[in-house]
């Protein structure tokens, strides 16, 4: 599940995220912010016409990960990318950092506590978290049954 808040030239997106490490398996959730370049569309149709919205670029991101084997809230693998390539336009920004903590608080760590609640949050990210388990270095270390939800067929029932 996504949240996006829309501002005129880029987009905040707050979700619950879940990876493997590709070198010790180790499993990491948390809140993900990343902010997103919102370009310009074409007007199409009327004035009350839908308009396309395309979110591309990352500009920022901010991922307040736990590791599972961690006391929740620890935040012991939290970090940031406080740059990509090309030009920010947030000025809007500022305005919304109570609406962005707030959503950032509904995905932390500690609210997951099941391989099932964390699958439910992040079902949408199956196939990167199947590439994940494909490209482990030592897979013998993998928690399995944690990861048993993202390794089921997408067919299966969630």
């Amino acid at each position: 599940m996504r949240h996006i808040l829309t501002l005129s030239r880029s987009a905040v997106i707050v979700r619950h995220w879940f990876e493997i490490d590709l070198t010790d398996c180790s499993m990491e959730h948390g809140a993900r912010i990343e902010l997103r370049e919102l370009p310009v569309q074409a007007h199409r149709g009327s004035e009350s016409a839908a308009q396309a919205i395309t979110l591309d670029r990352p500009l920022w991101r901010a991922d307040l990960f736990d590791r599972l084997r961690d006391e929740a809230g620890t935040f012991g693998v939290a970090h940031y990318h406080p740059w990509f390539s090309g030009d920010e336009h947030a000025r809007e920004l500022p305005g919304l950092a109570d609406q962005v903590v707030a959503l950032a608080q509904q995905f932390a760590p500690q609210r997951c506590g099941s391989a099932a609640e964390c699958f439910r949050l992040t079902r949408d990210v199956r196939e990167s978290v199947q590439l994940m388990i494909d490209g482990l270095e030592q897979p013998e270390l993998l928690d399995v049954a944690w990861v048993s939800p993202w390794m089921a067929s997408p067919h299966a029932p969630a």
